[in-house]
């Protein structure tokens, strides 16, 4: 037991298993990776953020620091695509580290029944959807939570249980938020949670003020070191610091003066902001994530506190509840609030999510029966639903695997050309060889392009990248919408490089499901007269690549079977 009380060990294995679990699922390859996750770094390091004209599109101003490490790994480790996926899964190890120290606050670990307890919540956690399907993978929600978490652990353990009134404490869990969300603004949610249970818990604070004020300046100085370099940078560019975000505050002409967010997943009407949770319950297919989700959690969490409360007005449960318990459920709940209002987008939870099964192991062990006969029928129906919540990952889709899919809207024959690309796995990223002349200008059809332009530039640094049409991101004007690319000054600085560049221009095309790709072709003036045919890679199904005939021959000169190209 002495062992297992040791963090190292703890640690050291529990990383070990994440790095172990995403070598074996390899949930890499996502849309978000092949539009931005690789690009923005390189574009970052090579210092050409902005050169290439939108070719990674809104996404391509994000922040880039939490991508760099990914990008690290494939620029030195790319034929070890296995390393690379073990590697990136130390984040999720990490996780289930810090998950177990919350965990063990809430159970007595040196009883059997506290060991199970903390294993069933580990389990029930680390299996949910929101998690499991991001495991490894470059969305980089679980690196995130893993420093939410970390602040939350020792927020508990000060507020609740050892009460120094240390400031350093609240600063360093202040800076871990504010890093969070520096890193990705999403986090912002925590950021919220975090200062109003503070201010809730303001009785409980030895220093109240001084506790509350630290936090907050702690929050600011971690987002201001990983966000203020990228905030100039962004005025500088396009006179938004949080570029593309709160432009209705901010007014750059570069996108539409209201806020760049994701609001078709926020909440209709009243029925959908209490019972949320059920209707997913009901719903095997989710319309945001557009695929099968079998996960009951949040229906149960919110059966849990439905009858927590009710119990609380007959019995005052909560009112008996230790002081760590109410501060989890009051971070709980309004980390649940701000996500719903804000975002509604349920990769977002990874914290929440990892969080939800105490509550869910705890109202099991209050609701067990005394009698055995009723103990055997309540264990029986809970062993069931716990087969349900652990088969969570094997019954739902993931976001992306490595693996051939049939896609109806590509040709089969082309499949099997290609089938050491998708069946394949001896490179992390892999595009087939192509000759590109220096100085080509590489213009893209369609989001997903960017990921091309790395991969080639490595070797052959005068490529460049021109967005034609995204048919992703839009603009806003007098109740119209456009393409972002085809209104200025977006328009402006693409036709100043068409016209002053000096080389080829090939066109590359990521068809969508519903473009016929001869049609798309014919109504683009730039394509006209180019020779097109599909490219073979592992991270877009169908990326299309159009050459003057004249560099037909030079570009596919490794493509063994040159009849392919038309």
């Amino acid at each position: 037991m002495r062992i297992l009380k040791s963090n190292y060990f703890l640690l050291g294995a529990f990383l070990l298993l994440g790095g172990i679990i995403s070598a074996i699922l390899k949930y890499d390859i996502l849309w978000d990776f092949a539009n931005y996750h690789y690009f923005n770094p390189w574009a970052f390091l090579n210092g050409r953020v902005g050169y290439d004209i939108g070719a990674a599109g809104l996404h391509g101003f994000f922040n880039p620091l939490m991508d760099i490490p990914l990008y690290l790994l494939i620029e030195y480790f790319n034929e070890y695509p296995t390393f690379i996926c073990f590697m990136q899964g130390l984040w999720f190890g990490g996780l289930l580290f810090i998950s177990f120290k919350i965990f063990s606050l809430y159970f007595d670990i040196k009883t059997w029944k506290g060991r199970f307890s903390l294993l069933l919540c580990l389990l029930i956690g680390a299996s949910g959807w929101d998690v499991f399907m991001q495991i490894g993978t470059s969305s980089n929600e679980i690196p995130i939570a893993l420093l939410v978490l970390i602040s939350l652990y020792f927020l508990i353990k000060e507020v609740c249980i050892i009460k120094s009134g240390s400031w350093k404490i609240f600063a360093f869990c202040g800076f871990l938020l504010g890093a969070a969300m520096g890193l990705k603004l999403t986090a912002v949610t925590y950021c919220i949670s975090g200062g109003l249970v503070l201010i809730c818990f303001w009785k409980s604070l030895k220093n109240p003020l001084r506790s509350v004020v630290v936090f907050a300046a702690g929050g600011l100085a971690g987002f201001l070191v990983f966000n203020g370099f990228w905030m100039l940078k962004m005025w500088e560019m396009f006179q938004n610091p949080l570029f593309p975000f709160l432009n209705n505050i901010f007014h750059s002409e570069y996108v539409s003066p209201n806020s760049f967010s994701d609001k078709r997943f926020l909440p209709q009407n009243l029925t959908e902001v209490l019972f949320r949770p059920f209707i997913w319950f009901g719903k095997f297919y989710r319309k945001q994530d557009q695929m099968v989700v079998i996960d009951y959690r949040q229906g149960l969490l919110l059966a849990v506190f439905i009858g927590s409360l009710l119990l609380s007005i007959k019995r005052k449960i909560l009112q008996k509840a230790s002081p760590e318990m109410k501060f989890l459920v009051l971070w709980m709940f309004i980390v649940y609030v701000v996500w719903m209002f804000l975002f509604s987008i349920s990769r977002y939870l990874v914290p929440f999510s990892m969080l939800s099964s105490l509550f869910l192991v705890k109202a099991f062990w209050y609701c067990l029966p005394k009698g055995d006969i009723k103990k055997i029928i309540y264990i029986s129906f809970m062993n069931i639903l716990l087969f349900q919540l652990l088969s969570t990952p094997v019954y739902s889709d993931a976001w992306s695997l490595r693996r051939p899919k049939d896609y109806p809207f590509v040709k089969k024959e082309f499949w099997e050309q290609g089938r050491r690309f998708h069946n394949g796995y001896d490179k992390f990223v892999k595009i087939e060889n192509l000759n590109f002349p220096e100085n080509t200008l590489i213009l893209t059809y369609g989001a997903r392009a960017s990921f091309f332009l790395p991969y080639f530039a490595k070797t052959n640094p005068g490529l460049r990248m021109v967005m034609i049409k995204s048919y992703y991101y839009h603009f806003s004007y007098n109740g119209q919408k456009y393409d972002l690319y085809e209104i200025n000054p977006w328009y402006d600085m693409r036709m100043n490089v068409l016209k002053n560049h000096q080389g080829p221009v090939v066109g590359l095309i990521v068809q969508e499901p519903t473009l016929s790709k001869h049609t798309f072709i014919e109504k683009e003036e730039y394509l006209h007269g180019k020779v097109c045919t599909n490219i073979y890679n592992n991270i877009v199904e169908n990326l299309i690549l159009c050459v003057p005939p004249e560099l037909k021959e030079s570009i596919f000169a490794d493509r063994k079977g040159k009849s392919n190209v038309q």
